[in-house]
């Protein structure tokens, strides 16, 4: 486990044994192209697509539901419970979940076929482990990048950009782009490296502990 930053992203966490390809070209196109791992077999259920990013129903988790009723939500299935927060996650960290999720939708369209999301798969892999001093991502025809390089140049667009999407918020929104570049620029403040240095010498008996202690702070 200590090869890992987040073994739930990395190679050992929830994938299935191929890299499904999904056409995003429309909903009907989406649920279709997950219908047909289910007809052949290769995965038992819409359920068992194990993907980073899901399309999401109210309701019934089928695509037969997501093709009716269309989508009302997005699911993110990169993140980790945070042990050092009670509730495990930080507000400032939902702030940015919101935040990413904006700017993102201000890109401009990209090609997103079988290459695309191929690479996607291994660099989200690739991620997950623990030195991101070397870490490589890959950026499509044989070319890659530091992802501390790649991570600070997504967070100084988002300072730059998002700002003006929140008037009279623009303060807070530097602010928590500014913790998460701390993330990159300082490796001490990742989590990971926190959570190794207090947990490295009995996690288990630490764990527990820490987990009785949450408990009887929210107990009623």
């Amino acid at each position: 486990m200590s090869r890992y930053a987040s073994p739930r992203c990395s190679e050992i966490g929830y994938w299935n044994s191929f890299v499904p390809i999904l056409d995003f070209s429309s909903l009907d196109a989406y649920t279709d192209s997950i219908d047909g791992y289910v007809r052949n077999r290769m995965i038992a259920a819409s359920t068992e697509l194990y993907y980073p990013v899901r399309l999401k129903a109210h309701g019934e988790n089928t695509t037969a539901n997501l093709r009716k009723n269309g989508i009302s939500h997005v699911e993110l299935r990169m993140l980790d419970l945070n042990p050092l927060y009670p509730l495990g996650i930080c507000r400032q960290d939902l702030r940015f979940i919101h935040l990413l999720l904006v700017w993102l939708s201000l890109q401009e369209d990209e090609t997103f076929g079988t290459s695309e999301q191929t690479i996607a798969v291994r660099n989200m892999k690739e991620v997950a482990l623990f030195q991101s001093d070397k870490i490589q991502i890959e950026c499509g025809w044989h070319q890659s990048r530091p992802v501390r390089e790649a991570a600070d140049e997504i967070l100084g667009d988002m300072a730059k950009t998002l700002p003006e999407y929140f008037p009279g918020k623009d303060g807070e929104v530097r602010e928590c782009i500014s913790f998460q570049r701390e993330k990159v620029t300082e490796p001490s403040n990742r989590y990971a490296e926190q959570i190794r240095e207090r947990f490295h010498n009995g996690y288990v008996k630490k764990g527990i502990r820490l987990a009785m202690e949450y408990a009887e702070k929210f107990e009623v």
